[in-house]
């Protein structure tokens, strides 16, 4: 795992989700592998972050965004970040694991899908499938 770390700690994330809970174990998840981690308490917010960066120049590598949030759902903050340009990974994070909900998390514009609660393998590998493939995009 160090070796992975090593190139995963100029990753930014930007992690959307209205559980405290959720948010306390990702971040101490991603911290431990060297990642910057922004929180955001809810769609709105989760918006503000990704807009703010934009025009700082400093967009997030990955964006892991809650689907089961109050007010503004998931997957209208992903349409929304795709209509006003998000272009990065969004991985949606959802407690329901059935093929439609993952099927209709990528219709929103998600590019992956993760179930709760978090199955650490499976997040290393989803961070650094979209650590390489924006790490390619930089290189460019």
């Amino acid at each position: 795992m160090s070796q992975g770390s090593g190139s995963l700690s100029s990753l930014r994330v930007l992690l959307v989700d209205d559980s405290q809970a959720i948010q306390r174990l990702m971040k101490h998840i991603l911290k431990n592998l060297g990642i910057d981690v922004v929180t955001a308490m809810d769609g709105r917010q989760g918006i503000a972050a990704v807009l703010w960066n934009q025009r700082s120049k400093r967009d997030f590598d990955i964006i892991f965004m809650d689907i089961d949030m109050p007010k503004m759902d998931g997957h209208s903050v992903t349409r929304a970040l795709r209509e006003r340009g998000h272009k990065g990974p969004i991985v949606a994070l959802s407690a329901r694991g059935m093929p439609f909900d993952r099927q209709k998390a990528l219709d929103a514009g998600c590019n992956d899908y993760l179930t709760k609660p978090i199955n650490r393998p499976h997040l290393l590998s989803v961070i650094n499938q979209f650590a390489r493939s924006t790490g390619d995009a930089k290189g460019n």
